[in-house]
């Protein structure tokens, strides 16, 4: 729902401050038309590279 400039600027202030962005079609049930779970609207998309980026900052052992 959010303007591709918008996007490249949250994209941009992620990166600023050492976040990983990921994305997501923001599903909470059938009540609105059009949206559907895992895709959302338009052009959304959550490149591989974010699930790559999470998995390399977890923790590799669980905290005590």
């Amino acid at each position: 729902e959010y303007p591709p400039p918008l996007r490249t600027r949250l994209a941009e202030m992620a990166a600023g401050f050492g976040l990983i962005a990921t994305g997501g079609s923001d599903y909470h049930g059938t009540y609105k038309p059009g949206l559907d779970l895992g895709i959302g609207h338009g052009d959304l998309s959550v490149p591989d590279a974010a699930y790559d980026a999470l998995l390399a900052a977890r923790p590799r052992e669980a905290p005590r």
